[in-house]
């Protein structure tokens, strides 16, 4: 049995391995401009956050914004949509007879954990997003955030970006939804072929050649794992054609460890919903400085001029 040391140490080395080569693979593909997810007519300088007066309310006095578990999204659906996309795909990856023994393994593993109760929903539960939108005055939104005197709050985009969890513990990324089913299946293709490629790299294949018995599970596991958090940070994105109009982008909150650890405990915070508590994440400006909110837009109301009072507050 491998020695505690070694096990952390080879577990290091996969996970170095894993994480620089497929980083650097993405990094390269967006300087070249060849990221399939790029916006020809550009990224919007402002992003509206809908919300309803409580929401509001609560935004201002604690200088936060919520990042809430997707699956208690107002449209549960939306995961097992991107799910299904992607077991669809695997499914037709594995009918190659000439893949790979080991990322046939992998890849099958990972099938089974997108499968309804697979191991890919405590995956998601702890992935997190924050929700907005490119108009910032958009009647499908109202119907759903004014019934009782709704909002917009309009940030920066880039200033959204800059917005923290704990940096230890979690990385945040702002990401466009994704609408259409053909860019969705190829954002996920790439996903698999860059994880594949690497793993077909010879010295990549010598770690797990010249592993013993358990060097090589943990090889496999932690390849895994790390296909599924890449898969499922462009899951949480997705959506079905039909809310196109919406041109929503995700502050995506995502985990950096495979296992829930005591410090994430003590992060999180729960609400209540629709008679369920949802789970939730503070994001957080940098230390000493404000939210940054450019304006605010109140919904459709009857009741204008005593919208329009609060105003004059100091926070405005």
């Amino acid at each position: 049995m491998m020695e505690p040391q070694s096990f952390v140490e080879f577990s290091t080395k996969i996970s170095t391995a894993v994480f620089q080569r497929f980083a650097a693979i993405r990094l390269g593909r967006m300087k070249k401009g060849l990221n399939p997810d790029k916006s020809l007519a550009g990224d919007p300088e402002y992003l509206a956050h809908y919300t309803t007066s409580q929401g509001l309310q609560g935004i201002v006095q604690h200088g936060n914004l919520w990042a809430s578990a997707p699956y208690y999204l107002n449209d549960t659906s939306e995961i097992d949509y991107g799910c299904q996309l992607f077991t669809s795909l695997l499914t037709k990856l594995l009918t190659n007879e000439r893949l790979d023994p080991v990322p046939r393994t992998i890849f099958e593993m990972a099938k089974k954990s997108f499968e309804p109760g697979g191991f890919m929903d405590s995956v998601i539960a702890r992935t997190y997003v924050a929700c907005f939108c490119e108009d910032e005055n958009l009647l499908s939104q109202w119907r759903t955030y004014g019934q009782s005197g709704g909002y917009s709050i309009s940030f920066s985009r880039k200033t959204l970006c800059e917005l923290r969890v704990d940096k230890e513990l979690y990385i945040v990324m702002l990401q466009r939804v994704i609408y259409d089913k053909k860019l969705q299946s190829e954002l996920l293709e790439l996903v698999l072929s860059d994880i594949l490629s690497i793993m077909l790299e010879p010295d990549v294949k010598d770690i797990y050649k010249t592993a013993d018995l358990q060097g090589k599970q943990l090889f496999i596991v932690s390849f895994n794992s790390f296909l599924q958090t890449m898969v499922s940070t462009e899951i949480v994105r997705f959506k079905h054609p039909a809310f196109a109009e919406e041109k929503e982008w995700r502050l995506i909150v995502r985990p950096l460890s495979t296992n829930l650890s005591t410090n994430e405990m003590a992060l999180l915070r729960f609400r209540p919903s629709r008679g369920m508590l949802v789970p939730y994440l503070e994001l957080r400006p940098a230390e000493g400085t404000l939210l940054p909110v450019s304006w605010v837009r109140y919904g459709p109301t009857l009741e204008k001029k005593r919208v329009v009072q609060p105003r004059t507050d100091p926070w405005l």
